[in-house]
């Protein structure tokens, strides 16, 4: 699933889909212009013949900001929301976390893929 995103409604399908899976912080990897995060349907990441293993991937990225106070690396993701003003995503989780990405532009490109294992 591809979003293409300039505003908020354009991250609807891509928000209903990723709603209630689990992100990784521990796995995510900043390179370049490009944030790719972890993502599963169960906390604990251990591969399972049900659970869905993906990676959402961000781009064009400017910057990274997260702070991981609870520390327990998996958390379950309740929406992305794109500040367009300030280029910025804000991941809402329901365990309190900061995570947000800079973005170099709009619109900003949001792919989420199936993951081998």
């Amino acid at each position: 699933m591809r979003a293409l995103a300039s505003t908020q409604a354009d991250l609807a399908e891509l928000n209903d889909a990723l709603h209630d899976r689990w992100i990784n912080v521990d796995e995510l990897i900043h390179e370049g212009d490009v944030v790719r995060i972890p993502i599963t349907t169960t906390p604990d990441f251990r591969p399972r013949d049900s659970a869905f293993r993906g990676e959402l991937r961000i781009e064009p990225v400017e910057s990274l900001v997260l702070t991981d106070r609870e520390q327990i690396g998996s958390y379950d993701l309740n929406f992305i929301e794109l500040i367009a003003a300030e280029r910025n995503l804000r991941f809402h989780c329901n365990i309190p976390i900061q995570l947000e990405i800079g973005l170099r532009q709009l619109p900003v490109t949001l792919l989420l893929a199936d993951r081998e294992s």
